[in-house]
């Protein structure tokens, strides 16, 4: 289950943002509707196809908390800029697997973000899209907690994939 109020909040508010059939679109996003004390760890990420079905990833927004523990504006910066390399490869697939899915994958983990040594952290990535299907955008937020227990390992939480549940459902 996630752990975060704020990140529970947030998946709740992206819940309502999608229509009846599909994924919603980063145009509906309100930041006076959303959770109040989130936007500070909130960022949206372009997603870019490129040769071979690799992906790639460009952060378009980044919170001012975000920007502070990583101790420079983060917009603009391509996702290996961003993630430390303990865990790049794990993170980098959860993102492949978000846009690839076009549900949302919650984690628990650890990184190496500071000079400090390593801090947990829980995420949340949600799909947007531009025309309700294909996965154009992760948004979401992370939250940084030094008593949080550190894990290495993520949850996939699926449970609000509403448009695989109904491809599925236009299958049967």
């Amino acid at each position: 289950m996630i752990a975060h109020p704020l990140l529970r909040a947030l998946l709740s508010y992206w819940q309502g943002l999608c229509p009846d059939q599909g994924l919603p679109s980063r145009k509906q996003l309100d930041p006076l509707l959303m959770p109040k004390g989130l936007l500070k760890n909130f960022f949206i990420y372009e997603v870019h196809r490129l040769a071979e079905d690799r992906l790639d990833y460009l952060m378009a927004l980044a919170g001012g908390g975000l920007c502070a523990l990583f101790g420079r504006e983060m917009r603009g910066l391509r996702f290996d800029e961003i993630h430390p390399k303990d865990v790049v490869v794990a993170v980098r697939e959860e993102f492949n697997l978000t846009v690839r899915e076009g549900c949302p994958h919650y984690a628990q983990r650890w990184g190496h973000w500071s000079a400090d040594g390593p801090l947990p952290y829980e995420c949340l990535l949600l799909p947007f899209s531009t025309d309700g299907r294909t996965v154009t955008e992760l948004a979401g937020a992370a939250f940084f907690d030094p008593d949080f227990p550190l894990r290495n390992s993520y949850r996939l939480y699926s449970a609000a994939n509403r448009l695989a549940d109904r491809m599925k459902a236009d299958e049967d």
